[in-house]
């Protein structure tokens, strides 16, 4: 069964000790989330399956579309509420 097939879109996300939060497709980062944004984007994938958590990482910056886009700062809003 390959990646794909298993729901992995190729997002990962690595939490720092300041609490910085890097998104990255394909070991690249394509988002950073700091403060508030941060911390509710990490209780919110604790509480999601991966699968869930990969469609969303690829909603919130769109790399699984427009790579060289940057998504407008309010796109990720609507996850973490």
């Amino acid at each position: 069964m390959s990646k794909h097939e298993r729901g992995d879109l190729g997002f990962d996300f690595r939490v720092a000790n300041d609490g910085e939060v890097e998104i990255q497709y394909n070991g690249k980062t394509v988002s950073t989330l700091k403060g508030g944004r941060a911390s509710k984007f990490v209780k919110k994938m604790d509480s999601v399956k991966f699968l869930e958590q990969q469609q969303m990482m690829a909603s919130m910056t769109r790399a699984n579309k427009h790579v060289n886009e940057r998504p407008s700062k309010n796109s990720a809003e609507k996850y973490l509420d």
